[in-house]
């Protein structure tokens, strides 16, 4: 937990922990973020009823089309797989996410909730990690953004 003072005065932080503020602030405030810094190669985005998954998962980050030829693109995205299998554990494609039901909270919704924190989708030449939370994400983002 973050002590109060920390709050209110962000140079009390960590610079991770900075960064970690910043990259919040932004997607909250964003539906889509950018990372500017690597040559615009990663490309996160909220999800909203326009997207697949968005019941079950948060966010997705994808492999723009900055990065020249489509090889490298892939062996980015491969990169990117391995690193969360070995961060996260085993995922899964988006079509082949297990859920369960969980209970209903205080406004009598059912959910559905994945058994897993992230997946990814290749079809139709996308390249995308989705997230299931804030902490994935940000710890996705702290390793590659």
């Amino acid at each position: 937990m973050m002590k109060k003072s920390a709050k209110r005065n962000p140079k009390a932080l960590l610079p991770y922990q900075r960064h970690f503020l910043q990259v919040m602030t932004r997607l909250n405030k964003l539906t889509t973020y950018s990372q500017q810094e690597q040559g615009g190669q990663m490309k996160v985005t909220k999800l909203d009823r326009r997207h697949n998954c968005n019941q079950i998962m948060k966010y997705y980050a994808e492999v723009t089309y900055d990065i020249w030829g489509s090889d490298a693109r892939i062996e980015r995205f491969k990169e990117w797989r391995a690193w969360c299998w070995e961060a996260f554990g085993p995922g899964t494609e988006t079509k082949w996410i297990v859920v369960k039901p969980e209970d209903a909270g205080p406004n009598g919704e059912c959910r559905m909730v994945s058994t897993t924190c992230w997946a990814w989708n290749t079809e139709y030449k996308e390249m995308r990690l989705y997230f299931k939370d804030d902490a994935t994400l940000s710890a996705f983002v702290l390793k590659w953004g």
